[in-house]
Formats: C-alpha cells, sequence, structure tokens
C-alpha cells in the first residue's frame, strides 16, 4: 500500500515537514544544504564549509541512538580509527562532534558508486578484479599495522570514484572496527558484521578477531566481484554453519575463464583456518602483483562511470544523488559578493547590506528627521548586532582558517609517517615470509643431519665389527668401508647445511628484529602525533563552536530586529521601494 496523500480527518492534502537540519550551521562552520541518504543508524548531508569553500558529506547519528552512550562512543570510534589510518584508500574524516543529541562525522565528499553497483552489473574481468582489491589491500596493510580491524569489510563499504581516469577506491565505514588500545564497547562471543561476509572465527564469537578476518571477508568480496555470487547463502543462521563447515565453491565453477591460479587465492583466503589465509594484507598483495603477469593491461582506457552516489550509513546505499550545483539564478547582490568589502566574512555581508539599505529608508520614511524614539533605539541595537556579528564572524573566519591549516599539516605528517610505515612493513612482511622458509629449511636439515648420523655410526660400527674380525683384506671389509666413508661425507655435508640454514635464520632474525624496530619507532612517532594533534585541534574545535553559537545567537537576535524595524519601513511607499528594490527579504504590508 502507498502512503497517504490527504488528512484522514479533514481531507487537508499532507505535505513533508521541513527538515530541521537543513539550513543550520554544525560545528560553528558546517552549513548543511541537502540530504543524501538515509538509514536505520544514520542519515548523510551535503554541507558546505563556507569558511574554506569546500563541500563535505556530515553522517549524523540516528536520534534515537545519540542518546545511548554506547552507540555514541561506537559511532565516533569511526572517526578516531580512520584518523588513526590516514590513508589515500579510506574515506577521510576530517572532522567529529557531539551537539547535544546530535553526533557528527564530517567527511570528504565523494563521486562514484559502491562495488556493489558494479558487481550488479555483471562479473568483472580478472585483471579489473585484482587493481580494486591491490588498492583495498593497501588500505588493510595500513590499519592493520595500526592494530584497527574493519570487521565489516563488504561491497557497499568499498567505494569507486575516478582520479586521474583511473578507478580509484575508497575504503568506507570503520564503525564496526576494532581498536586494540580502545574500551572495550562489545561483549566477549558477540558476533559482528554482516553475515554473508563473516568469518568462521567471528562466526564463532572468538574474542580477538584479528587480521585474518578481513582477509576472509575480502576473499568473499573477490568471489562476487568475480561470479556476481556469494560463496554461501541461506539465512543468517545457515550462513555462519556454512562459513563455520562448507567448503566454498571455485569462482570457475559459475565462471569458466577463470584461471585456476585465481581459484586458488580465493580458496587460500577463504580458509577456515586463519593460520592457513595468507600471512597479512602485503602477502596477499604481492600475491595479486604477481596475477598481474597473467592478464596483460588492454590497450583502450575503461568508460568513466557516470552514476552519482554519495557514501552513506554502510548498511543501505545511498538515496539520492549528488545534487548539481547551482547555475546561479536567484542569486542576491549580497550572496555574489558584489560591491561588499572583502573585509567582511560571507555570513554578514547581507546583514552590512540590510544596515546601509535601512539607513536609506529610514531617510526616505523621515525626510524631516522626526524618527520615532523606539525605531532610533531599535535601529541602534540592530547597528550594533551587525558591528558584534562582524566581529564574531571574522573571529570565527580566523579559527577555522587556523583549525583547517592544522589539520592539513597532521593530515601531511600522518601521509608521510603512513608511507614510510608502509615500506618498512612490507619489507618485514616479506622478510617474515622468507624466515619461515629457512625455518622449514631448517626442519628438514636437522632432520637430515640426525638422519645422516645414525646412518654413519651403523655403518662405521658395521666396518669396524668387520675389520675387527681380521678380515681387513676381504671385499666384504671395503664394501664396509666405502659404505662408512659415503654415511660420512653424506653426513658432513648434512652438518655442512644445517650450520648455513642456522645462520641465514640468525641474520634474516635479526634483521626482521631490525625492521620491527623501526615500525614500533614510527607508530610511536605516528601515536606521539595523533594525541598532540587531538589536544590542539580539539582545543581549537572548541572555541569554533563557541563562537559558531555565539553567532547563531547574534543572528537570531538581528532576525528579530530586522523584522520589525523592515514591518514598520514597508508602511511607507518611498521607504519600500527601496527594500524592495535591494531583495531584502521582509514581510510587506498591503
Amino acid at each position: 500500500m502507498g502512503h497517504a496523500t490527504t488528512c484522514p480527518v479533514d481531507g487537508a492534502p499532507l505535505v513533508d515537514m521541513p527538515d530541521p537540519l537543513i539550513g543550520r550551521t554544525i560545528g560553528g562552520r558546517y552549513r548543511v544544504e541537502s540530504k543524501i541518504g538515509a538509514g536505520g543508524m544514520a542519515s548523510v548531508y551535503r554541507a558546505s564549509n563556507d569558511v574554506l569553500g569546500r563541500k563535505v558529506a556530515i553522517k549524523f547519528l540516528a536520534p534515537d541512538l545519540a542518546s545511548d552512550a554506547t552507540q555514541r562512543q561506537r559511532f565516533l570510534r569511526e572517526a578516531r580509527a580512520t584518523n588513526r589510518i590516514r590513508h589515500e584508500h579510506i574515506v577521510d574524516i576530517t572532522d567529529y562532534g557531539d551537539e547535544g543529541k546530535l553526533v557528527y562525522l564530517v567527511m570528504e565528499l565523494l563521486e562514484g558508486e559502491p562495488l556493489n553497483h558494479k558487481i550488479a552489473r555483471g562479473p568483472m574481468a580478472p585483471r579489473e578484479v585484482i587493481d580494486l582489491l591491490m588498492q583495498v589491500c593497501r588500505a588493510l596493510a595500513r590499519a592493520h599495522e595500526l592494530e584497527v580491524i574493519h570487521r565489516d569489510l563488504k561491497p557497499e563499504n568499498i567505494f569507486l570514484t575516478q582520479r586521474d581516469g583511473k578507478t580509484h577506491v575508497k575504503l568506507l565505514d570503520f564503525g564496526l572496527a576494532r581498536v586494540n588500545d580502545e574500551m572495550r564497547l562489545t561483549a566477549v562471543g558477540s558476533v559482528f558484521g554482516t553475515p554473508e561476509y563473516l568469518s568462521p572465527e567471528q562466526a564463532r564469537g572468538a574474542p580477538n578477531v584479528g587480521p585474518p578476518a578481513d582477509l576472509y571477508a575480502l576473499g568473499v568480496v573477490m568471489f562476487e566481484m568475480l561470479t556476481t555470487r556469494l560463496p554461501f547463502e541461506g539465512s543468517t543462521a545457515e550462513l555462519i554453519v556454512k562459513h563455520l563447515r562448507n567448503t566454498p565453491p571455485a569462482p570457475s565453477q559459475f565462471v569458466s575463464s577463470i584461471p585456476p591460479e585465481i581459484d586458488a587465492v580465493v580458496a587460500k583466503l577463504l580458509s577456515k583456518d586463519p593460520a592457513q589465509r595468507h600471512r597479512d594484507a602485503y602477502h596477499l598483495l604481492d600475491e595479486l602483483q604477481a596475477l598481474l603477469a597473467l592478464f596483460p593491461e588492454p590497450n583502450t582506457a575503461p568508460t568513466p562511470q557516470v552514476s552519482l552516489t554519495l557514501p552513506a550509513e554502510a548498511f543501505v546505499e545511498a538515496l539520492a544523488r549528488i545534487e548539481q550545483e547551482r547555475s546561479g539564478e536567484g542569486v542576491t547582490r549580497a550572496e555574489r559578493g558584489a560591491e561588499h568589502p572583502t573585509a567582511v566574512a560571507a555570513g554578514t555581508r547581507h546583514w552590512v547590506e540590510r544596515r546601509t539599505v535601512f539607513r536609506e529608508a529610514i531617510t526616505l520614511a523621515y525626510p524631516r528627521r522626526d524618527v520615532p524614539e523606539w525605531l532610533d533605539q531599535q535601529f541602534g541595537r540592530f547597528e550594533a548586532l551587525v558591528d558584534r556579528a562582524v566581529r564574531t564572524e571574522s573571529e570565527l573566519d580566523r579559527l577555522g582558517r587556523q583549525l583547517a591549516e592544522r589539520e592539513a599539516d597532521a593530515s601531511g605528517a600522518r601521509e608521510r609517517i603512513g608511507r614510510a610505515l608502509d615500506e618498512l612493513s612490507r619489507d618485514e612482511s616479506a622478510l617474515k615470509r622468507q624466515l619461515e622458509d629457512v625455518l622449514r629449511r631448517l626442519d628438514r636439515a636437522g632432520q637430515r643431519a640426525e638422519q645422516s648420523a645414525h646412518e654413519f655410526k651403523t655403518a662405521w660400527d658395521e666396518s669396524r665389527a668387520i675389520v675387527g674380525e681380521g678380515v681387513l683384506e676381504s671385499v666384504e671389509a671395503a664394501q664396509a668401508v666405502e659404505t662408512a666413508a659415503r654415511r660420512a661425507t653424506a653426513w658432513r655435508q648434512a652438518q655442512v647445511e644445517l650450520a648455513e640454514c642456522k645462520s641465514l635464520h640468525e641474520s634474516r632474525t635479526a634483521a626482521a628484529e631490525d625492521l620491527r624496530f623501526q615500525v614500533s619507532q614510527l607508530k610511536g612517532r605516528l601515536g606521539a602525533l595523533n594525541a598532540e594533534v587531538e589536544h590542539e585541534i580539539g582545543a581549537l574545535r572548541e572555541r569554533v563552536a563557541e563562537f559558531g553559537a555565539q553567532n547563531a545567537t547574534i543572528f537570531e537576535e538581528l532576525n528579530e530586529a530586522s523584522s520589525a524595524i523592515g514591518a514598520h519601513l514597508t508602511e511607507f511607499p518611498a521607504a519600500r521601494r527601496v527594500l524592495q528594490g535591494s531583495m531584502v527579504a521582509l514581510p510587506i504590508r498591503a
């Protein structure tokens, strides 16, 4: 059944209530413009940072959840997690706040589409799958190194944008992420994530789910990209059982052109035992890089997508396209910024202009300067309020720019440390894999040395026994001595190989420890930077919010005074023409 369009009581047409957030200024610097999408947990709006002239997206926690302290902390955890990582393939959350019942995140405004939209159009070519997954791997590798586990990886949280003519991945929504050093917000044994992408350890409710869980989910995503199908389907209970027990099919069962090398990567990612999956995201990245050789890059560039969508709540897709930029029709002189001094902040220009218009209108209404005392006082109050608004918004503008500069500096520093961390961590990952190979060789060499020593001892004892019987010159004695000599050579070679493996193991271990030390030093620098920045930026945000609140109060008083003055002046025809000609929005009396 459709929604009712008329009132059941009096039959009057029903109209949507205006959205109270649209037009509101959040955090003292973000003016909400339009709603983009909504889900059960949050709504996303397009907004403008007027201080910097930048468009952003703001995600608000649903009002019924905002009163729950745990939900508020979990929601804001997304900002802390993404700020901690700071990676080109993770959505940039630039600000967050808590204003009474409004809990919000401010993020970059993205144009493109979520991966699930692309999957819905059909199976993707293996090379394209590999290219996109490599970008996701880079993001996960940085997150995992900084001890942030996503825990809800799925196509809806992988956003595709265009950069320099190529598809650029942005990983979204760390709202369910686990950050190792934060307070526990969930009970042990709780199951988190989307059932279709749930790793076996998540399905069991295992504590301290680690990076392998994200790699398992990425294996499901890879399967879906290649086939448009899921490896397992069914109800939530059925899916949990299948993730725990069933062997997943190979993608080539559904798309015959998929080579066995890709089947093998998917099978490894979907291993039930986390230890049987890739060692880490860098390991998977290296394997994907090697797979590219199987698929030569096409000569023609892919057709860019024209769909425009925005990142919305993780459990729903965005409900509307990004609104187009305004064409400029119906813009007032004040909004165009014409004939206004640049020293006046954009938010108060129309009040400065209105003050000038009021002065002219009062002169026309009272050419003999017999202005009523109440009007003279009201206009004097209005002028004082305009001066206060100019000063307050000027300070707000200064603080906003200072905050933006500090955020940009911090972002750049995080990115530089992050790139260095990526290089060292990837080297460490490769070195640890080499070390694992060396350990296997060392184990085999040790077994061979032990076996060859036993064989040499047996042959030696046999040869001594024959010699002791006085048959030194017999053929049997010669054969026994020859056998003992061969066993001695084999034993000596095994000892040399064992010594080489031990030496290699020691050198690789020392190199891995050195890299780990360097990584820990970088992580320490990043942690100190984050703590320092959060303290400084937190103080600046509080000041911006304080001046923003002052400005909002002043604007309310200005609106009140302006309405009273304008309503009186429109009673005079000459003044009315000035007010109408200036496009100052005032109530006009007949």
